[in-house]
């Protein structure tokens, strides 16, 4: 599958660090959204960066982990195990996710760097995700 994916941190318009190989991503959510429930290795992501209004990569999952947590400190273990290095705990991307939930980390190999700017009238999700293969078109 194709889907769309928010990032609200800068992504890098050069490969670095994507050129290098994988890099992990993750979302941490009260609740189990869809994309805990669907994302799997060798689906492709389009990453919108949030701060620069831009598609900047088109990547392809590699790795999918799932794991549900009790405390954000019970998150940053479990995340820390999975992935090659610890997470940055200090990040709001963590600091503010919910204490108790659901995580999802991926790792991404890059395919291609794009450049796109946001579609003038479109609405992001306040998931971030967008999977709807109609809308989608609009986007990519």
């Amino acid at each position: 599958m194709v889907y769309l994916c928010s990032r609200s941190w800068h992504l890098p318009n050069k490969p670095d660090p994507l050129r290098m190989g994988e890099v992990w991503f993750f979302n941490l959510w009260r609740y189990r959204q869809w994309p805990y429930l669907v994302l799997q290795p060798n689906d492709v992501l389009h990453l919108f960066d949030r701060l620069s209004g831009e598609i900047k990569w088109k990547v392809t999952v590699s790795r999918v982990e799932r794991f549900s947590y009790q405390s954000l400190k019970g998150a940053g273990d479990e995340m820390d195990i999975r992935m090659p290095s610890p997470v940055d705990r200090s990040q709001a991307h963590f600091a503010k996710a919910p204490k108790v939930g659901y995580g999802l980390l991926f790792e991404c190999r890059p395919i291609a760097g794009l450049s796109r700017p946001r579609p003038k009238n479109r609405v992001l999700p306040r998931l971030g995700w967008i999977r709807d293969q109609r809308e989608l078109a609009h986007w990519i």
